[in-house]
Protein backbone atom coordinates (compact mmCIF):
# COMPACT_ATOMS: atom_id res chain seq x y z
CA UNK A 1 0.00 0.00 0.00
CA UNK A 2 0.67 3.13 -1.01
CA UNK A 3 2.25 5.84 1.76
CA UNK A 4 0.23 8.54 2.39
CA UNK A 5 -3.48 9.61 4.23
CA UNK A 6 -7.15 8.96 3.43
CA UNK A 7 -9.30 12.06 4.51
CA UNK A 8 -13.01 10.68 5.21
CA UNK A 9 -15.65 13.18 6.02
CA UNK A 10 -19.28 12.17 7.26
CA UNK A 11 -21.34 15.55 6.19
CA UNK A 12 -24.57 16.94 5.56
CA UNK A 13 -23.89 18.82 2.77
CA UNK A 14 -24.45 17.01 -0.97
CA UNK A 15 -20.37 17.75 -1.45
CA UNK A 16 -17.23 18.97 0.02
CA UNK A 17 -17.30 22.44 1.25
CA UNK A 18 -15.24 24.31 -1.02
CA UNK A 19 -13.37 26.36 1.92
CA UNK A 20 -12.86 23.32 3.71
CA UNK A 21 -11.20 21.35 0.24
CA UNK A 22 -8.92 24.36 -0.51
CA UNK A 23 -7.54 24.40 3.68
CA UNK A 24 -6.72 21.02 3.07
CA UNK A 25 -5.25 21.05 -0.10
CA UNK A 26 -3.11 24.63 1.08
CA UNK A 27 -1.97 22.88 4.68
CA UNK A 28 -1.52 19.38 4.30
CA UNK A 29 1.79 19.65 3.01
CA UNK A 30 3.95 17.25 0.25
CA UNK A 31 2.30 13.97 1.21
CA UNK A 32 0.01 12.06 -1.38
CA UNK A 33 -3.85 12.06 0.21
CA UNK A 34 -6.97 11.45 -1.29
CA UNK A 35 -10.30 12.81 -0.21
CA UNK A 36 -13.51 10.64 0.95
CA UNK A 37 -16.78 12.43 1.21
CA UNK A 38 -20.41 11.07 2.30
CA UNK A 39 -23.04 13.05 2.21
CA UNK A 40 -25.09 11.58 5.10
CA UNK A 41 -28.62 14.01 4.71
CA UNK A 42 -30.44 11.23 2.84
CA UNK A 43 -29.68 7.80 4.03
CA UNK A 44 -28.68 8.98 7.98
CA UNK A 45 -26.66 6.19 8.12
CA UNK A 46 -24.41 6.18 12.22
CA UNK A 47 -21.00 7.35 11.43
CA UNK A 48 -19.94 3.91 12.35
CA UNK A 49 -21.36 3.07 9.24
CA UNK A 50 -20.12 5.53 7.14
CA UNK A 51 -16.72 5.35 8.86
CA UNK A 52 -16.73 1.96 7.94
CA UNK A 53 -17.47 2.82 4.38
CA UNK A 54 -14.49 5.06 4.62
CA UNK A 55 -12.30 2.31 5.75
CA UNK A 56 -13.28 0.04 2.73
CA UNK A 57 -12.91 2.82 0.58
CA UNK A 58 -9.44 4.45 1.62
CA UNK A 59 -6.36 3.14 -0.71
CA UNK A 60 -4.04 4.56 1.77
CA UNK A 61 -2.78 3.23 5.03
CA UNK A 62 -3.26 6.56 7.72
CA UNK A 63 -7.16 6.97 7.47
CA UNK A 64 -8.23 10.36 9.12
CA UNK A 65 -11.52 10.81 10.41
CA UNK A 66 -12.48 14.61 10.51
CA UNK A 67 -15.60 16.86 10.99
CA UNK A 68 -16.45 18.51 8.06
CA UNK A 69 -16.49 22.25 10.35
CA UNK A 70 -12.86 22.60 11.05
CA UNK A 71 -10.22 23.92 9.36
CA UNK A 72 -6.49 23.22 9.40
CA UNK A 73 -4.46 26.60 11.05
CA UNK A 74 -0.98 24.77 10.84
CA UNK A 75 0.82 23.89 7.58
CA UNK A 76 2.36 20.67 7.02
CA UNK A 77 -0.04 18.28 9.30
CA UNK A 78 0.30 15.47 6.79
CA UNK A 79 4.17 15.62 6.72
CA UNK A 80 3.88 15.41 10.22
CA UNK A 81 1.14 12.43 10.51
CA UNK A 82 3.63 10.39 7.77
CA UNK A 83 6.49 10.81 9.89
CA UNK A 84 5.09 10.28 13.07
CA UNK A 85 3.58 7.29 12.17
CA UNK A 86 7.14 5.71 10.10
CA UNK A 87 9.05 6.25 13.27
CA UNK A 88 6.93 5.26 16.05
CA UNK A 89 4.88 2.09 17.01
CA UNK A 90 1.62 4.00 17.33
CA UNK A 91 -1.91 3.42 15.69
CA UNK A 92 -4.25 6.76 16.49
CA UNK A 93 -2.94 10.16 16.43
CA UNK A 94 -5.04 13.58 17.75
CA UNK A 95 -4.88 17.08 18.66
CA UNK A 96 -6.97 16.41 21.81
CA UNK A 97 -7.83 14.02 24.46
CA UNK A 98 -7.19 12.69 28.16
CA UNK A 99 -4.80 10.27 29.84
CA UNK A 100 -7.17 9.41 32.18
CA UNK A 101 -10.92 7.42 31.64
CA UNK A 102 -13.06 7.06 34.38
CA UNK A 103 -15.20 3.87 35.16
CA UNK A 104 -18.58 5.91 33.93
CA UNK A 105 -20.35 6.90 31.24
CA UNK A 106 -18.68 10.51 30.52
CA UNK A 107 -16.86 12.31 27.61
CA UNK A 108 -12.81 12.04 27.76
CA UNK A 109 -13.43 15.54 28.82
CA UNK A 110 -14.38 14.34 32.68
CA UNK A 111 -10.64 13.82 33.21
CA UNK A 112 -8.40 16.28 35.30
CA UNK A 113 -5.79 15.13 32.76
CA UNK A 114 -6.36 16.66 29.63
CA UNK A 115 -3.78 16.68 26.35
CA UNK A 116 -3.17 19.25 23.93
CA UNK A 117 -4.79 22.19 21.78
CA UNK A 118 -7.56 23.26 20.44
CA UNK A 119 -9.63 26.19 19.00
CA UNK A 120 -13.11 26.26 19.42
CA UNK A 121 -15.92 29.05 18.35
CA UNK A 122 -17.54 28.66 21.42
CA UNK A 123 -15.05 27.88 24.26
CA UNK A 124 -11.95 29.85 22.56
CA UNK A 125 -8.56 28.42 22.68
CA UNK A 126 -7.95 25.37 24.75
CA UNK A 127 -4.51 24.71 25.67
CA UNK A 128 -3.79 21.50 28.19
CA UNK A 129 0.04 20.87 27.09
CA UNK A 130 2.41 21.63 24.41
CA UNK A 131 4.22 18.28 24.32
CA UNK A 132 3.29 15.11 22.36
CA UNK A 133 1.89 12.70 24.89
CA UNK A 134 0.54 9.34 24.88
CA UNK A 135 -3.13 9.72 25.99
CA UNK A 136 -6.13 7.27 26.37
CA UNK A 137 -8.49 8.91 24.30
CA UNK A 138 -8.70 11.49 21.67
CA UNK A 139 -12.14 13.74 20.35
CA UNK A 140 -13.67 12.43 17.54
CA UNK A 141 -13.34 15.99 15.72
CA UNK A 142 -9.96 14.92 13.92
CA UNK A 143 -7.85 11.85 14.40
CA UNK A 144 -6.08 9.47 11.64
CA UNK A 145 -5.83 5.83 12.35
CA UNK A 146 -2.82 3.66 10.99
CA UNK A 147 -4.30 0.86 9.25
CA UNK A 148 -0.35 -0.86 9.24
CA UNK A 149 -1.04 -1.58 13.05
CA UNK A 150 -4.48 -2.65 13.07
CA UNK A 151 -5.51 -3.44 9.56
CA UNK A 152 -8.23 -5.29 10.24
CA UNK A 153 -10.16 -2.32 12.61
CA UNK A 154 -13.80 -2.04 12.11
CA UNK A 155 -16.06 0.44 14.30
CA UNK A 156 -18.60 -1.15 15.95
CA UNK A 157 -21.64 -0.23 14.35
CA UNK A 158 -23.30 -3.74 16.29
CA UNK A 159 -23.50 -2.21 19.45
CA UNK A 160 -23.55 1.46 18.89
CA UNK A 161 -25.72 3.76 16.32
CA UNK A 162 -25.83 7.44 16.02
CA UNK A 163 -23.11 9.91 16.00
CA UNK A 164 -21.97 10.05 19.61
CA UNK A 165 -18.71 7.84 21.30
CA UNK A 166 -17.11 6.74 17.96
CA UNK A 167 -14.04 8.18 19.32
CA UNK A 168 -14.04 6.69 22.60
CA UNK A 169 -15.18 3.21 21.75
CA UNK A 170 -12.34 3.42 19.33
CA UNK A 171 -9.60 4.61 21.34
CA UNK A 172 -10.54 2.00 24.18
CA UNK A 173 -10.36 -0.86 21.27
CA UNK A 174 -7.22 -0.03 20.29
CA UNK A 175 -5.56 0.08 23.72
CA UNK A 176 -6.81 -3.21 24.32
CA UNK A 177 -5.25 -4.82 21.14
CA UNK A 178 -2.09 -2.95 22.52
CA UNK A 179 -1.23 0.09 20.76
CA UNK A 180 -0.45 3.41 21.40
CA UNK A 181 -2.41 6.55 20.75
CA UNK A 182 -0.64 10.21 20.53
CA UNK A 183 -1.89 14.05 20.93
CA UNK A 184 0.34 16.14 18.86
CA UNK A 185 -0.23 19.75 19.78
CA UNK A 186 1.74 21.24 16.90
CA UNK A 187 -1.34 20.18 14.58
CA UNK A 188 -3.47 23.03 15.38
CA UNK A 189 -7.40 23.11 14.20
CA UNK A 190 -10.44 25.40 14.49
CA UNK A 191 -13.13 23.78 15.20
CA UNK A 192 -16.61 25.95 14.56
CA UNK A 193 -18.96 24.10 16.97
CA UNK A 194 -19.52 22.64 19.98
CA UNK A 195 -20.60 19.15 21.04
CA UNK A 196 -24.59 18.33 21.76
CA UNK A 197 -25.43 16.02 24.84
CA UNK A 198 -28.25 14.80 23.70
CA UNK A 199 -29.87 10.89 25.04
CA UNK A 200 -28.53 9.27 22.40
CA UNK A 201 -25.29 10.61 23.69
CA UNK A 202 -25.45 9.28 26.58
CA UNK A 203 -27.17 5.89 25.90
CA UNK A 204 -24.05 5.43 23.37
CA UNK A 205 -21.91 6.41 26.64
CA UNK A 206 -23.63 3.47 28.66
CA UNK A 207 -22.62 0.85 25.71
CA UNK A 208 -19.19 1.62 26.10
CA UNK A 209 -18.55 2.26 29.42
CA UNK A 210 -20.44 -1.39 29.37
CA UNK A 211 -18.61 -2.89 26.67
CA UNK A 212 -15.13 -1.74 28.26
CA UNK A 213 -15.45 -2.16 32.01
CA UNK A 214 -13.11 -4.09 32.60
CA UNK A 215 -10.38 -2.26 31.20
CA UNK A 216 -11.83 0.95 33.31
CA UNK A 217 -9.94 3.09 34.23
CA UNK A 218 -7.64 2.97 32.02
CA UNK A 219 -4.62 5.63 32.13
CA UNK A 220 -1.35 6.56 31.34
CA UNK A 221 -0.25 8.64 34.02
CA UNK A 222 2.59 7.58 35.97
CA UNK A 223 1.93 10.08 39.12
CA UNK A 224 0.17 8.11 41.95
CA UNK A 225 -0.86 11.24 43.24
CA UNK A 226 -2.93 12.63 39.87
CA UNK A 227 -4.10 9.32 39.41
CA UNK A 228 -5.77 9.69 42.91
CA UNK A 229 -7.48 13.22 42.20
CA UNK A 230 -8.68 11.65 38.42
CA UNK A 231 -10.92 9.35 40.34
CA UNK A 232 -12.30 11.66 42.45
CA UNK A 233 -12.61 14.61 39.44
CA UNK A 234 -15.53 13.23 37.93
CA UNK A 235 -17.38 12.78 40.86
CA UNK A 236 -16.66 15.97 42.35
CA UNK A 237 -17.69 18.07 38.87
CA UNK A 238 -20.30 20.88 39.73
CA UNK A 239 -21.28 20.96 36.24
CA UNK A 240 -24.20 19.15 35.43
CA UNK A 241 -24.95 19.99 31.54
CA UNK A 242 -28.63 17.93 31.52
CA UNK A 243 -31.52 15.77 33.29
CA UNK A 244 -29.44 12.94 31.86
CA UNK A 245 -26.15 13.39 32.95
CA UNK A 246 -27.66 14.02 36.35
CA UNK A 247 -29.65 10.46 36.74
CA UNK A 248 -26.48 9.01 35.91
CA UNK A 249 -24.54 10.95 38.11
CA UNK A 250 -26.75 11.28 41.47
CA UNK A 251 -28.32 9.02 43.60
CA UNK A 252 -30.23 7.85 44.25
CA UNK A 253 -31.00 7.02 40.66
CA UNK A 254 -27.31 6.75 39.87
CA UNK A 255 -27.73 3.09 42.00
CA UNK A 256 -30.80 2.16 40.43
CA UNK A 257 -28.40 2.51 37.04
CA UNK A 258 -25.59 0.58 38.21
CA UNK A 259 -27.79 -1.88 38.73
CA UNK A 260 -28.80 -2.39 35.44
CA UNK A 261 -25.25 -2.01 34.62
CA UNK A 262 -24.05 -4.46 37.09
CA UNK A 263 -27.13 -6.99 35.53
CA UNK A 264 -26.00 -6.15 31.85
CA UNK A 265 -23.01 -7.49 32.64
CA UNK A 266 -23.41 -9.83 34.53
CA UNK A 267 -25.31 -11.39 30.95
CA UNK A 268 -22.81 -10.11 28.91
CA UNK A 269 -25.44 -8.14 26.92
CA UNK A 270 -23.43 -6.00 24.59
CA UNK A 271 -26.50 -3.57 23.73
CA UNK A 272 -26.82 -3.06 27.62
CA UNK A 273 -30.58 -3.54 27.28
CA UNK A 274 -30.89 -3.12 30.70
CA UNK A 275 -28.59 -0.73 31.42
CA UNK A 276 -30.65 1.75 28.96
CA UNK A 277 -34.13 0.82 30.13
CA UNK A 278 -32.90 1.90 34.06
CA UNK A 279 -31.72 5.18 32.50
CA UNK A 280 -35.03 5.84 30.83
CA UNK A 281 -37.14 5.11 33.92
CA UNK A 282 -34.71 7.20 35.90
CA UNK A 283 -34.86 9.98 33.59
CA UNK A 284 -38.65 9.75 34.25
CA UNK A 285 -39.09 9.13 37.51
CA UNK A 286 -36.50 12.59 38.10
CA UNK A 287 -39.02 14.60 35.68
CA UNK A 288 -42.05 13.62 37.15
CA UNK A 289 -40.53 13.76 40.69
CA UNK A 290 -39.26 17.47 40.06
CA UNK A 291 -42.86 18.33 38.43
CA UNK A 292 -44.79 17.12 41.65
CA UNK A 293 -42.14 19.53 43.92
CA UNK A 294 -42.31 22.20 41.64
CA UNK A 295 -46.27 22.01 41.86
CA UNK A 296 -46.02 21.66 45.46
CA UNK A 297 -43.99 24.47 45.87
CA UNK A 298 -46.27 27.05 44.10
CA UNK A 299 -49.74 25.61 45.78
CA UNK A 300 -47.88 26.44 49.06
CA UNK A 301 -46.76 29.82 47.95
CA UNK A 302 -49.96 30.77 46.78
CA UNK A 303 -51.62 29.79 50.27
CA UNK A 304 -49.39 31.40 52.35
Amino acid sequence: MRKGISIVICGTLSSIPSELEENIKSTIGNSQYELIYFDNSIDSKSIFQIYNKGLSKAIYPYVCFMHQDILFESKNWGDEVCEIFNKNDVAILGVIGSKFANPFPLGWWSSLSKSGIVKERERGLQVYSTEVEEVVTVDGLWFVLNRELVPNFQFDSNVFSGFHYYDMDTCLTIREFGYKILVVPSIRIFHNSGGRLDDLFFINAIKCYNKHRKHLPAYTITDKEEIKKNFSYYKEMNSINSISEYVLRKKPYSIIFCLGSWLDNFLSNKRSDLSILCFRICKTAFIKVSTFSFLLNKIFRINR
